[in-house]
């Protein structure tokens, strides 16, 4: 019930920053991580995806596109994102994700995740979800690999040769 309840007040977090200024002004950096995390936990990404900028959503768009006319064209291969958009470091699964500070400048604040294995601390890591202000709202820019990589560098990567 906990969970479901979590997923309301994420949604309803979502619809105000997607739908209503005044709302979305008030969305904080530790409520974007939320809504990351969510996101990730749940395997369900759309109130993710609703919160990002548009030039990481048309990043996002190309890459599924190129990755689509190559399942076409080879149907029995598995697609450069066969395995879908790599939102995070390890495409493991962890039980547990949350926010663990903010970092990055005023006009790029970083939101840092802790991705934990309750039963494995040597597998925990941190990533960092960019943001950036469009219109005074903050919004989801790039994802910061654990190694410094991006997830913008990971999609292009994906149909290099």
């Amino acid at each position: 019930m906990a969970v479901l309840m979590r997923r309301f007040v994420l949604a309803l977090a979502t619809l105000a920053a997607v739908s209503a200024p005044a709302y979305a002004a008030s969305l904080s950096g530790v409520q974007v991580g939320d809504i990351f995390c969510a996101g990730r936990l749940s395997g369900d990404m759309a109130p993710v995806e609703a919160i990002l900028t548009d030039e990481f959503k048309a990043t996002i768009a190309e890459a599924q596109a190129r990755n689509d006319a190559i399942q076409k064209a080879t149907p029995d291969e598995k697609p450069p994102l066969g395995d879908g958009i790599p939102w995070q470091t390890h495409p493991d699964y962890a039980p547990r994700c949350s926010v663990v500070g903010m970092t990055g400048t005023a006009e790029h604040p970083q939101v840092v995740l802790f991705y934990q294995f309750p039963d494995s601390s040597g597998a925990n890591w941190s990533d960092k979800v960019e943001t950036t202000f469009v219109n005074g709202v903050l919004r989801i820019n790039d994802v910061i690999y654990a190694d410094g990589t991006r997830l913008t560098e990971a999609l292009v990567n994906a149909f290099k040769e």
